[in-house]
């Protein structure tokens, strides 16, 4: 079961581009700065190599509140609710709520079967309650991908 603030943002759509699956670290430091430190947010490293590192990169997406990303953890495949995360076209307010319970999230368990894989993931909801939930995945490519949960 997915929280109720998603459930109530699905209904608006996660509009990030398509993304890929690796980090983009060219090593290049930012014009201007010896540190290579800049007022832009530093790229959200992604790990979709396996299941568990999909679910973190999620997780990481959502706490970064990048778009981009947290589309790149969702197959296109991925129908109803869990398929919004993929345009994630959510009002601001809702966005801001779920990226807050939804930055909180682990990966406590993984289990892989050929192409698809469940992964055990924990979060905090609004009122600071566990919630846990399975993560479904689908191998794509060289990527693991969300299909429900």
């Amino acid at each position: 079961m997915i929280c109720a603030l998603a459930l109530a943002g699905l209904a608006f759509g996660c509009g990030g581009g398509e993304g890929d699956s690796g980090a983009k670290d060219d090593g290049k430091k930012s014009e201007g700065d010896s540190k290579g430190t800049s007022d832009k947010p530093a790229e959200l490293k992604r790990d979709l190599a396996t299941p568990s590192g999909t679910a973190r990169t999620f997780f990481a997406a959502f706490k970064a509140k990048d778009k981009v990303a947290i589309s790149a953890c969702v197959s296109d495949t991925a129908a109803g609710d869990v398929g919004a995360f993929k345009k994630c076209e959510f009002p601001p307010e809702e966005f801001d709520a779920m990226s807050k319970e939804f930055g909180t999230g682990a990966v406590t368990g993984e289990r892989i079967d050929g192409d698809r894989a469940e992964v055990d993931v924990t979060w905090k909801n609004e009122d600071g309650d566990e919630q846990k939930e399975k993560f479904k995945l689908a191998k794509e490519g060289n990527d693991w991908k969300i299909v429900d949960f």
